[in-house]
């Protein structure tokens, strides 16, 4: 097992991990997808629920990779301007999707095959870049899913 930074989130029964700089929006867009219902391309409604911010533990399983939040932090987010809340949380989540965040002026409006997904500890999952700011990035990212 292996501490990583990120935000990870659980989407309709798959783990979504949000990467980027310190400052990129990782928590913020945690948020949103845990304050809202959204469709993505689907016919339900997802709503997200944390797994961890900030840091998470990784473990390679047979099956991919396994997401958790450490014991420290367990249920805990931070909301910049208000502080760490406690919230709800599930314990951990197997994970389907990257998110990697980058500013709008740098993304590719039409990225190559190579770019949709990523490798982590030897195992390949989907990937997407988005700007967090971005308007539709909490459709983006449930659309992504399927």
């Amino acid at each position: 097992m292996t501490t990583q930074h990120g935000t990870v989130v659980e989407i309709g029964g798959f783990g979504v991990l949000l990467r980027g700089a310190p400052g990129s929006g990782k928590s913020s867009l945690a948020l949103r997808l845990i304050d809202g219902l959204g469709y993505g391309i689907g016919d339900r409604p997802l709503k997200a629920t944390l797994v961890a911010d900030d840091q998470f533990e990784l473990l390679k399983t047979g099956a991919g990779l396994v997401a958790k939040a450490p014991d420290t932090l367990a249920g805990l987010l931070e909301i910049r301007g208000v502080g760490i809340v406690k919230i709800g949380y599930r314990a951990e989540v197997a994970l389907r999707l990257v998110v990697d965040l980058s500013l709008a002026a740098t993304l590719a409006r039409m990225p190559e095959p190579q770019d949709l997904t990523t490798e982590i500890s030897g195992v390949r999952l989907k990937r997407i870049v988005l700007d967090a700011s971005d308007l539709a990035a909490t459709a983006k990212i449930r659309a992504s899913l399927f």
